[in-house]
Parts: C-alpha cells; sequence; structure tokens
C-alpha cells in the first residue's frame, strides 16, 4: 500500500521486509564504533541469521511508532582539529549512534527516496545518485 504525502508523494507503507533490512543492511560501512548499544556493523553485515530478528525489531518499531530508547542515544566523542587545542574552536565533535537504528532509519530513507526520485525533475542532480551540480553547470 501506498500513501500520498502532501497529496504528492506515493511512500510505501506496508510492513518492512527481510528485502529491505537486507539492503539496509549492506548499505552500513565496515569499521565503525558501535553506539551506545555496542552493536557492531559488521556483527549484522556477516550473520545473515541476524536479517529476520532485526526485521521483527523494524516492523514492531513502524507498527507501534515507538522507538527504541537506545535508538534515541548517541555518544558524543569530541575531536581535535588542528591549531590551538585550548581554543573550544579547534574542536569538533562526533556522535556514535545506534547500527539497528541506523538501519531503520536506511529502510526508511530508501522508500523516501524512491518516492522523491519520482517527482524531482532531471535537472535536480545535487545529492543524487549519478548527477552532480557541475554536471548542470554545464
Amino acid at each position: 500500500m501506498h500513501n500520498w504525502i502532501g497529496n504528492q508523494l506515493p511512500v510505501n507503507t506496508d510492513s518492512i521486509s527481510e528485502e529491505e533490512v537486507s539492503v539496509a543492511v549492506k548499505q552500513l560501512k565496515n569499521g565503525k564504533a558501535a553506539g551506545v548499544d555496542n552493536t557492531q556493523p559488521e556483527l549484522l553485515k556477516f550473520a545473515d541469521s541476524v536479517i529476520p530478528h532485526m526485521t521483527r525489531v523494524c516492523n514492531m518499531v513502524w507498527q507501534h511508532e515507538a522507538t527504541p530508547v537506545d535508538w534515541k542515544k548517541g555518544i558524543i566523542i569530541p575531536l581535535p582539529k588542528k591549531g590551538d587545542l585550548t581554543d573550544c574552536n579547534n574542536w569538533r565533535g562526533i556522535a556514535l549512534l545506534s547500527v539497528p537504528g541506523k538501519v531503520f532509519s536506511r529502510v526508511l530513507l530508501n522508500r523516501m527516496k524512491s518516492a522523491v526520485d519520482q517527482v524531482l525533475r532531471q535537472e535536480q542532480a545535487g545529492f543524487r545518485p549519478g548527477g552532480s551540480c557541475m554536471d548542470q553547470m554545464f
């Protein structure tokens, strides 16, 4: 089933499939730090038996519209830039988020991307696969 958002975008509102979760898991990057739940991306990527369980969790979140607490938490790590480290402007922070939460977010993003790509003009190339703003300038 597709729902129309703002009478314009057909977005899939069906239950999340194992295929969608599998695609989202494959899109995770290797070698990234775990979040508050200590789940490594590689654990989900290389253990095929995890996909059905992850799909059930994603569907529970989808149907109940309630996000697990660990998915909402992030660990902020300060990283130094170049220059005087006593100056607060020479630091940046990164947030370590829950990997299962990232999978769920990626499933939603993939659903929205397909709906949005159908509506955007061909001239809209920035931040889209296979296109760049430089292509449009020429």
